[in-house]
């Protein structure tokens, strides 16, 4: 049995045993073989990639009944991307979205140029884009009867050949800042817009934050009382005139 990963390794090696065992020189056309094998590859991502966006976006679809049927109750919808997790970029976006070029078409970044692979993540990149947008498009279907708020947090961020480093998953004291620095913004409907002090928001973006303003700003979000809650680290603090609904 042939290992396809050995072929696409060594394809030398085949050219080689087919040779030496005197069968069709026409079988030898290895090339051709691979360019084949690279299109269905790359086909096979790119559906894995719809299918994926077809799931969640199903998922916001089906909430649809629930905010109508709902009304007065809170609605928290969580959705977990694979975003830009590496090192296979090149699985992160369907095919239409890969506006920079040449890429790195595989998981072992070491085969790739640094320029391939930020290509490839910067394609990723465009995709989550368009993602959020989506979820923003669905929010604002409810904007004049609800408070819609949509909080963006990476988990971590990653390495791209500074210093030669790549990925994420150094030790916090020995990681650069581009795994600790992560990307994340808010967007908000109009009816909570009204309700948050916007110059405080302004004045903490500014500011240092960390993953633990994400818990005290859903407590706010969804008006929680708990002693838990602690108001400075809550990203969207409401205007000082502003009385709870709840």
């Amino acid at each position: 049995m042939l290992d396809v990963r050995q072929i696409r390794d060594n394809p030398e090696a085949l050219r080689a045993a087919i040779t030496f065992r005197g069968l069709d020189p026409t079988l030898a056309d290895v090339d051709t073989w691979l360019g084949l094998d690279g299109k269905r590859r790359a086909l096979q991502t790119e559906i894995d990639a719809l299918n994926t966006e077809k799931k969640q976006i199903a998922r916001l679809g089906k909430t649809d009944p629930d905010a109508a049927r709902k009304k007065g109750q809170d609605i928290l919808i969580v959705l977990h991307q694979m975003g830009n997790h590496g090192p296979a970029y090149y699985k992160r976006y369907p095919k239409e979205f890969e506006l920079f070029s040449p890429v790195c078409a595989t998981n072992q970044l070491e085969k790739c140029s640094k320029d391939e692979i930020i290509n490839t993540y910067d394609n990723a990149l465009r995709y989550t884009d368009f993602f959020l947008s989506r979820v923003i498009s669905f929010l604002k279907k409810y904007d004049s009867s609800r408070e819609t708020a949509m909080i963006y947090m990476s988990d971590h961020g990653e390495s791209l050949g500074e210093l030669g480093v790549y990925l994420h998953g150094l030790p916090y004291i020995a990681a650069p800042d581009a795994q600790k620095h992560i990307g994340a913004f808010i967007w908000l409907g109009k009816k909570i817009k009204d309700e948050v002090d916007i110059a405080q928001v302004r004045k903490k973006a500014s500011g240092a934050v960390s993953h633990d303003n994400l818990f005290h700003t859903l407590l706010g979000l969804f008006e929680v009382k708990t002693k838990l809650y602690d108001k400075q680290k809550d990203l969207l603090p409401r205007r000082a005139d502003i009385t709870p609904a709840h």
